[in-house]
């Protein structure tokens, strides 16, 4: 197995024998690593009142590289490109005191109400759904036994109040 040393040494020499954009790329690759260790993480030490204060955050990064040579139809050249970003937030702080070391989380209540939050919106919405769509069925049930009601009536199926004139002895005579 390869100690630290001897890869270092491989990969100075792997870089020495690169093109220009692969050096390049490859000491970008190498700036990343270092920015992305403890460092970034933990802030500056803070002493107060005999005890040193560690700002820690929590960090997310991502990073893509790619390059390449070519040779294709006698036209000889290389490329390369990367993409990377990185986010830090605050996680907490360590106190040391005394030879013992504490973590103190920094709490962000918002986060912890996005969950529930979410859930209510959710029933809430779907009961304004239910809601509705119940009022346009009872709405269309209805229209359609007055509909229904008004063709039977106009059928002559209905019942009158009032008998015909013959049949009252009201008419001629």
């Amino acid at each position: 197995m390869l100690d630290s040393v001897s890869r270092r040494g491989a990969a100075a020499e792997a870089q020495s024998r690169a093109t220009p954009t692969l050096q390049v790329l490859g000491r970008l690759i190498e700036q990343t690593g270092r920015q992305s260790g403890s460092s970034a993480v933990f802030g500056s030490p803070i002493e107060h009142d005999g005890a040193v204060v560690v700002p820690v955050a929590r960090t997310r990064f991502f990073s893509a590289f790619g390059a390449g040579t070519s040779r294709a139809f006698r036209m000889v050249g290389d490329g390369g490109g990367g993409q990377g970003f990185t986010r830090a937030d605050p996680a907490g702080y360590l106190v040391l005191r005394d030879g013992d070391a504490v973590f103190r989380p920094i709490r962000q209540p918002a986060k912890a109400l996005v969950v529930p939050l979410t859930f209510i919106a959710a029933t809430a919405a779907v009961q304004i759904v239910r809601t509705t769509m119940r009022r346009k069925r009872r709405a269309e049930t209805a229209r359609a036994m007055a509909e229904a009601a008004k063709a039977q009536l106009g059928r002559g199926g209905g019942r009158h109040c009032c008998g015909t004139p013959e049949e009252e002895g009201g008419g001629e005579g």
